[in-house]
């Protein structure tokens, strides 16, 4: 890809902090805050070494930093804040798409000099990459969007239909919200053998320490997990 090109594309990872992601998400079998957060973390790590190794412009936008009521408001936030920098596309990513690769993101930014748009369609419904030009970015509409639903991927093809704004769709791919979706990803050859090692120790570390617990019966927490998708996560 031309230098010039790198230069007018941005990526963007949009994410919850670490501690939020485990209290939201349930990634194991026996519900466990640690589990939870070393599995977060894990993620999020690999989401920002994967973005960072495209070597175009990244800039992660993290709890600490997003602005807004509502999780559409705080994204479109997020845009707004890379395109006043000067950029005329951004790629915006989650934490929750393991197989997204690289070279993934170096195809979409290459369409982006073609298209004025580019989706990255999850099995669930809802968007694993969204990679737009500063000409298609409407914040308004934008930001209304049906985010954290099983309808938004739909809902901004509508959006970009509506306004004309060309488009490419990107391979499927699987994103992780809960347990048996990352049990499905760790089943699969897609992500990397150091992500999948990390992962499979941290769960069966955390399973053998319940084991034990079950041996010897102590007062355990129980806690409950909404179904908010992280984005991506979109």
């Amino acid at each position: 890809m031309a230098i010039s090109q790198q230069q007018n594309t941005a990526l963007l990872l949009f994410t919850r902090s670490q501690q939020e992601e485990a209290r939201v998400k349930d990634f194991s079998s026996v519900h466990s805050l640690r589990s939870n957060s070393l599995i977060a973390g894990h993620l999020i790590s690999h989401a920002e070494k994967t973005a960072r190794s495209t070597g175009l412009p990244c800039f992660v936008i993290n709890s600490a930093h997003q602005h807004g009521n509502t999780f559409g408001e705080k994204l479109s936030d997020a845009f707004q804040q890379i395109f006043k920098l000067g950029f005329e596309n951004v790629i915006a990513i989650g934490n929750d798409c393991p197989s997204l690769s690289a070279q993934d993101l170096r195809t979409a930014a290459f369409q982006l000099t073609s298209k004025q748009a580019v989706l990255g369609p999850a099995s669930d419904g809802g968007l694993y990459l969204i990679g737009l030009n500063k000409s298609a970015f409407h914040a308004v509409s934008f930001s209304a969007l049906p985010w954290e639903t099983a309808i938004v991927q739909d809902m901004m093809q509508v959006y970009l239909s509506d306004k004309a704004i060309t488009y490419i769709l990107s391979d499927v791919k699987e994103d992780i919200d809960f347990g048996k979706q990352l049990n499905s990803v760790l089943a699969g050859s897609h992500i990397s053998l150091h992500l999948r090692t990390s992962i499979r120790s941290i769960i069966a570390s955390i399973v053998q320490q319940f084991s034990k617990q079950f041996q010897h019966p102590i007062t355990i927490n129980h806690r409950i997990y909404t179904s908010l998708r992280a984005p991506p996560v979109y």
